[in-house]
């Protein structure tokens, strides 16, 4: 439970070291809430999370795909983004990367298929 906390917080803005100032609850202050510990503990729920996303199963169809390359502070990112014939949207895959090149958009899309994407499928791919 205290992991939920400490990723809703933190999402929100909240720093490690200003966390233990947000807890209402007698029994969340209780616990260990050093900033050491709540980055531990965010740290492991972000992974946890982020792992379920980068191995679940990808079952929609997605007529039209783009790929693009995101600048998130000192790192890129290229993010495949799925488009579904009703015009929803979904992250499909990422991969963090010092530069957009062929490899690591083929390695990309390979996981992609590997997690379940039809292969088969005619596509519109915007890059």
């Amino acid at each position: 439970m205290l992991n939920d906390a400490v990723l809703k917080r933190i999402i929100n803005g909240i720093s490690t070291r200003k966390y233990k100032n947000t807890l209402d609850d007698v029994a969340e202050k209780g616990r260990s809430v050093s900033k050491s510990t709540v980055s531990r503990k965010f740290t492991k729920t972000t992974e946890k999370l982020m792992n379920d996303f980068l191995n679940r199963s990808i079952e929609d169809d997605f007529p039209i795909m783009m790929m693009d390359g995101v600048h998130l502070g000192e790192y890129l990112v290229v993010v495949v983004l799925g488009i579904t014939k009703e015009v929803n949207k979904k992250a499909l895959g990422l991969i963090e990367c010092s530069t957009e090149n062929s490899k690591i958009c083929s390695d990309l899309l390979q996981n992609i298929i590997d997690q379940g994407l039809n292969a088969n499928e005619e596509r519109l791919f915007i890059l």
